[in-house]
C-alpha cells in the first residue's frame, strides 16, 4: 500500500505533467508504478508525451520529492486519496481534471451529502490566515442555523 502511495505521489509531481494528462498515461500504462517501469520509446508513443516528459519518467527524477512527501505524510498523519478509490470524492470523479490525489487531515466524510472544501496553499500569508478563521467562524454560525430548522 505505501509502495503504491509512493508512486502516485510521484506521477503528481512530473514536471509539466497535470492530472488529465497523468489519467492518460495511467490509463496507457495501467498503473502509476506502471508508468514508471516503461521503457522511454514506449512512453513516446502516448500522445501527449514528449521526450523531456518520458526522459523525466524514466529516470525517476521525481522520487526522491514523492519520499519525502511521503515521510510527511506519516509524520503529519495526513492520509491521501487516489481518484480510483472508493474513499475519492464521487462528485469530485465527475470532473475531467480532477487531482490525482486528495490529501486529507483529520477525519471527515468525503462523500457525505453536505461538504464543505477549501483549498489552499502550504505556505499562506498571515492575512490569508485570519481571513480563513473569520470565513469558517461564520460558515460554522450559518451551519448551525440550518441544523436546527
Amino acid at each position: 500500500m505505501e509502495k503504491d502511495l509512493l508512486y502516485q505521489i510521484a506521477i503528481t509531481m512530473i514536471p509539466k505533467v497535470g492530472p488529465m494528462l497523468a489519467k492518460q498515461l495511467i490509463s496507457f500504462c495501467g498503473s502509476p508504478e506502471a508508468v514508471f517501469k516503461e521503457n522511454l520509446s514506449s512512453l513516446m508513443k502516448i500522445p501527449q508525451i514528449g521526450r523531456a516528459t518520458a526522459k523525466t519518467i524514466v529516470n525517476q527524477e521525481v522520487f526522491s520529492a514523492a519520499e519525502f512527501e511521503l515521510k510527511f505524510m506519516q509524520q503529519e498523519r495526513i492520509s491521501a486519496h487516489y481518484f480510483k478509490d472508493e474513499s475519492y470524492p464521487f462528485r469530485l470523479k465527475q470532473c475531467v481534471d480532477s487531482p490525482i490525489l486528495l490529501f486529507q487531515k483529520g477525519d471527515c466524510q468525503l462523500n457525505a451529502k453536505k461538504v464543505v472544501s477549501i483549498v489552499g496553499t502550504r505556505s499562506s500569508t498571515d492575512y490569508g490566515e485570519d481571513w480563513l478563521k473569520e470565513f469558517v467562524k461564520e460558515l460554522t454560525k450559518s451551519i448551525n442555523v440550518f441544523d436546527k430548522q
